[in-house]
């Protein structure tokens, strides 16, 4: 935790960013889907959860990938080399690796995928794992050949057709998975992708795990501003996605109403 020198911010795709920071160990070494909270235009707006994309112990740095979608990521933006942010991390439970997996399907919706490649990195030298990314056109695709060097097999699925195959990530996973099942299942995307995952049995038969994206205040579950619900019981109960999560299993999650 504490002050990070901005090395580069670049654009990735339409729209997507990257912004790479100088880190300390604890940073470098962090579980796959944790991530770190960023103060943005020196305190005017909160800080900003974005999940760890990728790192690169050799040169000391870490990158988070996000999407422009309001004032303060188009602040950010614009943040130039050498500027100083203050950044708390990492922070968060990630995924973690069953004993004896040896074969991991990746599974990204939109900016879902930006978490997933420092997934890919992890498991390099620890299971094989094979990526399915889906994204609304071509135009906003992602770090593809940064996957393909991590991945067995990689896949990219958009809405409209314009890359890859017509469809959605969670269908091109679940025909993957009706061919090559793998041991667990890594996912990040939209609350519509995991509640069609949920619907689906090649994914509840298997270790499924997802993570969450909620506003959030404080990204230490001090304020309760990020409470998912999660099966308990005969009911559910809330926990806090920042703490907590941001990654659960699929099937204890309770998402609507």
């Amino acid at each position: 935790m504490g002050l990070m020198r901005v090395v580069r911010n670049r654009p990735l795709s339409d729209g997507v960013f990257e912004l790479e920071l100088s880190a300390p160990p604890e940073v470098l070494g962090a579980a796959p889907g944790t991530f770190l909270h960023v103060a943005v235009g020196g305190g005017v707006f909160l800080r900003r959860p974005f999940s760890i994309h990728r790192t690169d112990p050799q040169d000391g740095t870490a990158a988070v990938a996000y999407a422009v979608r309001g004032e303060g990521t188009r602040v950010l933006s614009q943040t130039k080399p050498d500027t100083v942010l203050d950044v708390l991390g990492p922070l968060g439970n990630g995924y973690s690796l069953p004993e004896g997996a040896r074969r991991v399907l990746l599974v990204g919706g939109g900016m879902g995928a930006a978490p997933l490649l420092h997934a890919a990195q992890f498991l390099k030298g620890r299971a094989g794992c094979d990526a399915v990314l889906g994204f609304a056109s071509a135009s906003y695709a992602f770090a593809l050949d940064r996957f393909e060097a991590c991945c067995r097999s990689l896949r990219a699925v958009t809405d409209d057709g314009s890359l890859g195959v017509k469809c959605s990530a969670c269908d091109a996973a679940a025909r993957l998975i009706e061919t090559e099942r793998p041991d667990a299942v890594w996912a990040c995307g939209p609350e519509g992708m995991y509640r069609a995952m949920q619907g689906l049995g090649c994914f509840r038969n298997l270790v499924c795990q997802v993570s969450l994206e909620e506003r959030m205040g404080c990204g230490v579950g001090a304020c309760l501003t990020c409470s998912c619900r999660v099966r308990a019981g005969e009911g559910w109960e809330y926990r806090r996605v920042c703490a907590d999560g941001p990654v659960f299993p699929l099937g204890e999650v309770v998402f609507g109403g």
